[in-house]
């Protein structure tokens, strides 16, 4: 069983920790052979007529959506986050990818970084960029039902984080006019005191 296939079988059986260490082996080897690595039979069959090249990123996008993946099974999100803000250039060494073919083959998998990324960010608080990363997923599948249902609870979430932040805007506002008025109300006491002692 080559490593991929380990990698696959770790990470289906829902074993992230291994999946990733196997990802990441078989993503530096690839890396490490560049152009001259040989891109499997069944990449070639999926992607006719592309050259060696483009299998070659096609396997390199597998490996990111999977590493990504397996990061948020294992609930380590800033790392999710930051492979999947890795632009594929600097994992291709360069390689350039712009066939209609390509992108075809590409939409899922970058579908499912844009996700994990969107649910990652979630859970890290930062719900704007959260937004964002799912508006990406959406734009790969239009119609993916749990992309659609997931982005609007985070849209749902942010109108609620907005409401909290401006009612404790306005209750903050209020402590400040409270204690000024509390200030000048001490203020008029002690020259009402002053001006009584005047008088005596």
């Amino acid at each position: 069983m080559t490593r991929r296939n380990k990698a696959e079988e770790a990470f289906r059986s829902g074993n992230f920790a291994k999946a990733l260490s196997k990802y990441q082996a078989a993503a530096d080897k690839m890396q490490s052979l560049g152009p001259s690595f040989a891109a499997p039979d069944m990449l070639v069959d999926k992607m006719p007529g592309l050259p060696l090249d483009e299998p070659l990123a096609g396997i390199a996008l597998i490996h990111l959506s999977r590493i990504v993946s397996s990061y948020l099974g294992l609930a380590a999100y800033e790392e999710v986050n930051e492979h999947a803000n890795r632009p594929l250039d600097k994992i291709l060494r360069g390689i350039t990818v712009t066939k209609v073919d390509w992108v075809d083959f590409a939409r899922p998998y970058y579908q499912v970084i844009y996700y994990c990324k969107a649910l990652a960010l979630e859970k890290l608080g930062r719900l704007d960029e959260a937004i964002r990363s799912a508006e990406g997923a959406l734009k790969c599948d239009p119609d993916d039902g749990c992309v659609l249902s997931t982005l609007k609870a985070l849209r749902k979430a942010q109108e609620v984080e907005k409401s909290k932040r401006d009612h404790a805007s306005a209750k903050d506002v209020r402590r400040r006019q409270n204690k000024k008025r509390k200030a000048l109300a001490k203020k008029a006491r002690g020259i009402g005191f002053i001006t009584g002692v005047a008088l005596l």
